[in-house]
């Protein structure tokens, strides 16, 4: 009789260890699924940021600044905030990076 009663609570606790596993398994299986599903959504996510950044129209720049269409946009920009948009001297030339203001550098040149 305590024979069986030992034999009776092995089982038992067998039969608890079993379908803790089983739950266990399951609701392990339920978190894959999820971090699939979420996995799918974050990269649809990142793919559809990366189409529309794509399909975004492209500004047109120089170095940086956004150019006009119509040159009439960049005569009024100019005479609202002409220092923009002033040139002192042209850099074009490597003899004429070197010279700050040369038209001023000639004229002081041409009065001493």
């Amino acid at each position: 009789s305590h024979y069986e009663g030992l034999v009776k609570q092995k089982t038992k606790v067998i039969m608890d260890l079993k379908l803790r596993e089983e739950h266990d398994i399951d609701k392990m299986m339920s978190m894959e699924k999820q971090l699939m599903f979420l996995n799918e959504i974050v990269y649809k996510r990142s793919q559809s940021i990366q189409t529309i950044h794509m399909m975004a129209p492209k500004v047109p720049t120089y170095n940086g600044r956004p150019t006009f269409s119509n040159p009439r946009y960049l005569k009024q920009a100019q005479s609202e905030i002409p220092c923009l948009y002033a040139f002192p001297y042209d850099q074009s030339t490597h003899a004429n990076r070197l010279i700050l203001d040369g038209e001023e550098t000639l004229a002081l040149e041409r009065e001493s």
